[in-house]
């Protein structure tokens, strides 16, 4: 697990299952982009689920991208 387990925990929830929870979200997340066409899965190291607010720039870079693909539905 790459980052720190938070200070409080979900009720319920030891640190152990919230440590196999963080382990397999990477497999999760690729299994689900191999099952869309023409999907990419990019990572931000250093954010979490609000990466919008914690780096605006790597969001428009990510939008940019798919918006400059050549599909051929013109």
């Amino acid at each position: 697990m790459n980052e720190p387990l938070p200070d409080h925990l979900p009720a319920g929830m030891s640190a152990a299952d919230l440590e196999t929870l963080h382990d397999a979200e990477p497999r999760a997340q690729a299994a689900f982009v191999a099952g869309l066409p023409d999907a990419e899965l990019i990572t931000v190291p250093g954010t979490t689920h609000y990466i919008q607010t914690q780096r605006p720039d790597a969001v428009v870079d990510a939008v940019n991208r798919v918006l400059s693909r050549d599909d051929g539905q013109a």
